[in-house]
């Protein structure tokens, strides 16, 4: 394999993982959201974590753009807002928002009342793993297919 071609295969796969992110990170913001009346206030705060700490990460990594690499898909880049220091912070912004939902589980855990809604940010948590992979997959399939049939560079 030639080396654009891989650095091409390489971008798409960093691309594909980063719109797993990110929409696993929505999702579970979301869903969050939808157990506020359920639960304590707690699951607000994983959804304004969820939301927010990517935002966060970045500005306090303060990388200049000139570090940024030159693609070799620079329009499909462009198209879903994809950078290296978003997809870095995305990165270490899904183990920060898991480490909290373990940590919401564990408090709940804890607690004296026994109610079906206790194994809720559990399933959150695998909810977001599951739902990261899945995408990330079928992402990395439709780039792929775009991409052999010439739709998209």
């Amino acid at each position: 394999m030639s080396k654009p071609q891989s650095s091409i295969k390489r971008e798409m796969a960093m691309l594909s993982r980063y719109i797993g992110f990110v929409a696993a990170r929505f999702l579970t913001a979301a869903l969050a959201m939808l157990s506020i009346l359920r639960l304590s206030p707690s699951c607000a705060y994983i959804a304004v974590l969820g939301i927010l700490l990517p935002m966060l990460l970045q500005a306090v990594i303060n990388e200049d753009k000139k570090k940024e690499p030159e693609w070799q898909l620079p329009k499909t880049m462009k198209k879903y807002h994809f950078s290296y220091i978003r997809y870095r912070c995305e990165q270490g912004a899904a183990p920060i928002l898991l480490l909290f939902l373990a940590i919401w589980q564990y408090a709940l855990t804890r607690s004296t009342l026994s109610s079906p809604w206790n194994i809720y940010p559990a399933m959150l948590f695998v909810l977001n793993i599951v739902s990261r992979i899945i995408i990330m997959l079928c992402f990395r399939i439709y780039l792929h297919f775009e991409f052999t049939n010439m739709k998209q560079l």
